[in-house]
């Protein structure tokens, strides 16, 4: 055991179970794919009852211009997981090109991210470990980081592929650059692959259908099917798997023209189930719609619009 050393790895991007809502977030081709105006915030306590878990909260808005030839966006959100907090702002921005009966959309985002460290909700088994005393001393530490995607998609359809965390770049607890020791803790890059369909024969009743997977080296494959059925435009309930996991429930309020109002919850059904009361999300959405032709108009309208209005 004195010559072993082992290194260890963890997923260091949040992660919702509303993931559909959230695609903006993960893929910046997402950036102004359609002629909206787009708004929304998330948050999501997972976990809850377990001491020091996971709080997430985001904000972002983006849309498009030129005939939705391009796109532009910006989001914000604070990640808490014990005693670390960071918090991230970033601008993305993507081309959309068409492709036959689909559209082939490029994106990139720039970040810049702040880690917080609270080294006093830490316990700790040697007080002079010199890296523990730098993260007391220097508890902030910034970075630049990016992320890139594309996506290929339609009315009823879309496939996308995106890369974050693309610099590696690592945290680094100093006081300044010439420090030799120094706490460092390092980003690696996270894949993310999603498919969705919606498919219905009465525009009063559409089941949309989403599969998101997250890949991390050294972390197993997350897997997350998700499955939700809109009633009239008006009310939508759902539910899906998080492979080896947990499982979930949806319900939520669509806005006639103007977003959505949604909740889920979260039971874990892997060892984790014995600490916690699950986990809970909430989604405020607004959606500000250019294209007076596309809006909804009566239970067919929906057959008009891009995959994306019913997130």
């Amino acid at each position: 055991m004195l010559f072993a050393a082992k290194l260890g790895f963890t997923q260091q991007l949040p992660f919702w179970t509303q993931h559909r809502s959230n695609y903006f977030i993960v893929n910046p081709a997402v950036t102004g794919a359609r002629k909206t105006f787009d708004a929304r915030m998330n948050y999501r306590y997972q976990w809850a009852g377990f001491d020091g878990a996971p709080k997430t909260l985001s904000i972002g808005a983006h849309g498009n211009f030129l005939k939705t030839k391009m796109g532009a966006g910006l989001f914000v959100y604070q990640d808490k997981i014990g005693p670390q907090q960071i918090s991230t702002i970033a601008g993305s921005f993507a081309f959309h090109f068409p492709v036959q009966d689909m559209k082939l959309s490029m994106g990139l985002n720039g970040s810049y991210n702040v880690n917080s460290l609270n080294v006093t909700n830490i316990t700790y088994l040697n007080s002079h470990d010199e890296l523990i005393n730098n993260a007391i001393s220097y508890s902030k530490a910034k970075i630049p980081n990016m992320a890139a995607g594309f996506m290929l998609h339609n009315e009823k359809f879309y496939f996308g592929f995106a890369i974050n965390n693309m610099f590696g770049n690592s945290y680094k607890f100093r006081e300044n650059k010439k420090v030799v020791n120094f706490t460092n803790i390092t980003t690696v890059p996270h894949f993310n692959i999603a498919v969705g369909y919606n498919w219905t024969e009465n525009g009063d009743y559409i089941w949309e259908n989403s599969l998101m997977a997250n890949y991390v080296t050294g972390t197993p494959i997350l897997i997350d099917y998700n499955l939700k059925l809109h009633i009239k435009n008006a009310l939508f309930v759902g539910g899906g798997i998080r492979v080896k996991a947990a499982v979930y429930g949806q319900i939520g309020f669509t806005l006639k023209d103007v977003g959505q109002i949604g909740y889920s919850f979260d039971y874990n059904t892997n060892a984790l189930m014995k600490t916690n009361y699950g986990s809970h999300e909430i989604k405020i959405a607004y959606v500000f719609n250019k294209d007076q032709k596309m809006k909804h108009k009566g239970g067919n309208g929906f057959n008009r619009q891009h995959y994306q209005y019913m997130l």
